[in-house]
């Protein structure tokens, strides 16, 4: 017992829940829709490619800060390995970014929790309820990032628990014909899906905080993380596929309805909510990391600025207006990651021995990488010109 109290309390799993809770947002919800639409076999080996490729890129950054003396987030580490013009860049891709996706989840949860309220026959306004999801996130960013992340401990068990409930109630259902669709032709559009879903740098960045960067540890919290997000999305695209088949809708739970009825919708905005809040609260709290340690701002003000940026945005906002900024935000991070790419690779140069585990890659994987995220990005630009 007193081996499991110390294991609940200790600095990996918090790290490995920081990191799994970061990388679980509403796009995980898209996942089976691209399984359904490409073939779940030809999608599950991209799927097992593209989670090794960010596991990598998701390293190197981690290596970035192993090897760069001081505390900096992304914009920081622009300003040392590319100079002036690469902050100004990496400024406007990770503020926009992170803003955006701030703004999508608070709209997003706003419409679980109206779910969840009608579901009890109660109306409350949509603005009303993003307001309530903002507070109480905005709660957690003010305890700090040790409270956080025994938060994000218990909402990755409840986003587990979740899909354990889905699993055991479709098993039933499954028809596993619905496993031998092939369909190449769209698997360029689950290319950008896939690779969305697993990309997340502020968990790492996070994580790097909680496990007070050490090397070998951070690379355990983060491959451990990477596979438990993967075996939470692909149980979830297993039962929505088996289940749904062809009809799997592009927000998953709706087309599951016809089978598991209207508690399928209140399961998945409970899962939903879970989702969102692991995220928002990760990267809220990179946010204000960012503006603290990159701009050299007073971390109470860059506590204030992390809460309250996005909210004119989604006082104002509309639906269109925000996808297309969930869109935008998609490509903005294929720059983010194209830059981890190069930044890391002057790391090495400038400070050779500062890893104790360095990341030792061909070269000709660099440009692999950089090929994934222009199709990832080319991808999102598709999206945005059918919308």
């Amino acid at each position: 017992m007193k081996g499991i109290i110390t294991f609940l309390k200790s600095d990996f799993l918090r790290a490995s829940a920081v990191f799994s809770g970061g990388s679980l947002d509403v796009g995980i919800f898209g996942v089976p829709f691209v399984f359904a639409q490409s073939g779940f076999l030809l999608t599950f080996v991209l799927f097992i490619i593209l989670a090794i490729m960010v596991a990598i890129i998701h390293i190197m950054l981690a290596e970035i800060g192993e090897r760069t003396p001081g505390k900096h987030r992304l914009i920081g580490y622009a300003r040392i390995y590319l100079g002036d013009r690469g902050k100004a860049l990496l400024t406007v891709t990770v503020l926009c970014g992170t803003v955006g996706a701030l703004v999508v989840y608070v709209l997003v949860a706003g419409t679980f929790l109206q779910v969840l309220f009608q579901s009890f026959g109660v109306q409350v306004h949509h603005m009303v309820l993003m307001g309530l999801f903002w507070m109480v996130m905005s709660l957690g960013v003010l305890a700090g990032l040790r409270t956080i992340s025994r938060i994000e401990i218990v909402l990755v068990i409840g986003f587990f628990l979740a899909i354990v409930l889905f699993f055991i109630q479709g098993v039933p259902h499954i028809d596993y014909a619905n496993f031998t669709t092939f369909d190449p032709g769209k698997l360029f559009f689950a290319w950008g899906v896939l690779l969305f879903a697993f990309f997340h740098l502020p968990s790492v960045s996070e994580s790097r905080v909680i496990i007070q960067n050490r090397g070998r540890l951070l690379r355990q919290v983060i491959l451990t993380g990477t596979v438990l997000s993967a075996v939470l999305m692909l149980f979830f695209a297993f039962i929505v596929v088996g289940v749904t088949g062809a009809n799997t809708s592009q927000e998953a739970i709706p087309g599951m309805v016809g089978t598991f009825g209207e508690g399928a919708v209140i399961v998945g905005a409970i899962m939903g909510l879970i989702a969102i809040s692991a995220s928002f609260l990760v990267l809220a709290c990179n946010l204000r990391d960012t503006v603290m340690y990159d701009w050299n701002i007073p971390k109470a003000t860059s506590t204030i600025l992390a809460i309250i940026t996005p909210v004119p945005f989604f006082v104002l906002s509309v639906v269109d207006s925000i996808v297309l900024l969930g869109l935008a935000g998609i490509v903005l991070s294929a720059i983010n990651g194209c830059c981890v790419i190069l930044i890391h690779t002057r790391a090495q140069k400038k400070y050779p021995q500062g890893s104790d585990f360095p990341l030792k890659l061909p070269r000709f994987v660099y440009g692999f990488l950089v090929t994934i995220f222009l199709i990832g990005s080319i991808y999102s630009i598709i999206e945005l010109a059918i919308l």
